[in-house]
């Protein structure tokens, strides 16, 4: 196993941590208290019990930004955890919102006929230890790793999670891949045990109704409005394509028998396509009508502008130059934006002004 650990120092929760066997009862109520000391309540705003990864936290309040975040959230405290605990390497990409699994560890094996052969056998010997010292190094990074993530959980989150099943279990064997799909499940269905219809159907309705608000900076909208949708979908929601609107996005010799890898493609295609429209449709319109009209616009003419992706969608959004923004109209004129401008601009130049006082008065500028 890499370690890509940063140095032995632990964490700041961790310095009165122990991990021996003997004290694991002391160790899991320190855990508790430590969540719920570090400000649990959202009416105080909760920020975590770790300085460097302040206001990086599972909340349930009304801090909409760490309530729909989970994979943001979690992969900030998976760096932590990799640059700041020993042995914690791994933690890195185990802890991928899309993955929270570790690499299988598998026990050296070694046949009878394999033991008759001298180097077999001694190879077999090597590998043992290094077997039991990657499981040692990652159950005791696990530990510390356990109490990092639950500190940065707020009391109400801590609440939901102590209310499941699960919990004990958990606790016990400090499962930090058990500890995290809790509370994304936690996050995503505002609760640890829920009918799973009406579980999905609250994500949709948080999804289809999310909108960016006037305030809301570009790179929250976009954090928020993915991770509404992975909750979506994690509780198994989708696109809902049918093969019929599939037909656009396969890329088959024979549409009408496409192969399954040629229907996920199609899936992801369309997918990518549905969610970057409505990246755009769904931004500020003060700041973003322009461009909808314009992609609009575009196709009308044979040109067509739509993102394929989601990805593309914020590049557009991003790279979009509200000209209305930067180009104001004088308060008594009716027409705004940048024709009147360039208008305004034309009339104060050099040849507005060699126009005698009839032929240029219906476009003389107000006083």
């Amino acid at each position: 196993m890499s370690d890509k650990s940063g140095g032995d120092e632990a964490p700041p929760s961790e310095n009165k941590t122990h991990v021996n066997d003997g004290e694991q009862d002391r160790q899991r109520s320190n855990r508790k208290d430590h969540a719920k000391g570090g400000g649990g309540s959202t009416d105080s705003r909760f920020i975590g019990s770790i300085e460097s990864l302040k206001g990086c936290v599972y909340d349930i309040g009304g801090n909409g930004e760490n309530t729909d975040n989970f994979g943001r959230i979690t992969m900030k405290i998976a760096i932590y955890i990799a640059a700041n605990i020993k042995g914690g390497g791994e933690f890195r990409h185990a802890m991928k919102p899309d993955v929270l699994k570790f690499e299988e560890l598998t026990v050296p094996g070694i046949s009878d006929e394999q033991k008759r052969d001298p180097a077999q056998l001694e190879l077999w010997k090597l590998e043992l230890p290094t077997y039991h010292k990657k499981l040692q190094a990652r159950e005791d990074a696990s530990l510390k790793a356990f109490s990092v993530i639950l500190g940065q959980c707020s009391m109400a989150v801590v609440n939901r999670l102590e209310s499941s099943d699960e919990w004990e279990s958990l606790d016990a064997s400090s499962d930090v891949m058990g500890l995290l799909k809790l509370i994304r499940q936690s996050l995503y269905t505002r609760s640890t045990s829920k009918q799973a219809t009406q579980s999905l159907q609250e994500a949709l309705d948080r999804f289809m109704g999310f909108r960016q608000a006037g305030h809301m900076k570009l790179g929250t909208y976009f954090d928020t409005f993915k991770s509404l949708y992975e909750a979506y979908e994690h509780l198994g929601g989708g696109t809902g394509h049918s093969l019929e609107g599939l037909q656009r996005f396969l890329k088959s010799k024979d549409p009408t028998n496409p192969s399954y890898q040629e229907l996920k493609e199609a899936e992801k295609a369309a997918k990518e396509e549905f969610l970057g429209l409505r990246l755009i449709r769904c931004s500020d319109p003060h700041r973003y009508a322009g461009l909808m009209a314009d992609i609009e616009n575009s196709f009308t003419r044979g040109i067509d502008g739509y993102p394929k992706t989601l990805t593309k969608a914020y590049e557009m959004l991003v790279n979009y130059v509200n000209v209305n923004q930067h180009f104001k109209p004088h308060p008594k004129r009716t027409t705004p934006g940048i024709l009147s401008h360039y208008f305004q601009s034309f009339l104060k130049s050099k040849n507005a002004q060699t126009f005698g006082p009839g032929e240029c008065r219906q476009h003389r500028l107000p006083p």
